[in-house]
């Protein structure tokens, strides 16, 4: 038996398909995390991500003193300020390219990578350094932004028909992502 939302919600967008529930959705991200093999990668991750900068700050720490430490920390900003501007048009254009194919009734599969794979290059560019500066242009601005992006989405077990489903579902033509 259908719960009474549910009822209403296929009255309304009979025509869109299944009505979701939460008792036939998959697990939440907070209930995925506390799994056993999910909460090792995720402490290497952390771990990883806590090494990385004591390698940056020894590498910034030389680059100081040979090219002088307010020139390296501009140049450090300039890159991070560039980089992120330049990600933001990436996720525009991602945006509407998702909002297209979502009202043409179609999957948004790539879209999605490439939106993980800019904010996971986004993610690296504000770690301070230049290592992961450069890790983070590559990923947000080469074809590793798919394949990272992909990455990101089976580690976080997000489903690309029920992530277009909700935007379907958000205002007719897709969820509203212009505020």
């Amino acid at each position: 038996m259908l719960s009474r939302e549910c009822a209403v919600e296929a009255d309304l967008r009979a025509h869109r398909g299944a009505c979701y529930n939460a008792a036939m959705l998959a697990p939440t991200t907070v209930i995925a995390l506390l799994r056993p093999d999910t909460l090792r990668k995720l402490l290497y991750t952390l771990l990883l991500l806590a090494l990385v900068p004591l390698g940056e700050i020894l590498l910034m720490a030389g680059l100081g003193a040979l090219f002088g430490t307010y020139l390296v920390l501009a140049a450090a900003a300039a890159v991070i300020l560039t980089g992120c501007l330049a990600a933001l048009r990436r996720l525009s254009a991602d945006v509407v390219e998702l909002r297209r194919r979502v009202a043409e009734g179609e999957i948004a599969g790539g879209e999605l990578e490439s939106i993980a794979g800019t904010l996971t290059g986004v993610a690296l560019l504000l770690c301070p350094g230049f290592v992961t500066d450069v890790v983070g242009l590559a990923v947000a601005f080469t074809s590793l932004r798919w394949r990272v992006g992909a990455a990101v989405i089976r580690f976080l077990g997000v489903d690309a028909k029920r992530v277009t489903e909700y935007l379907r579902l958000g205002d007719g033509a897709g969820a509203d992502f212009s505020s």
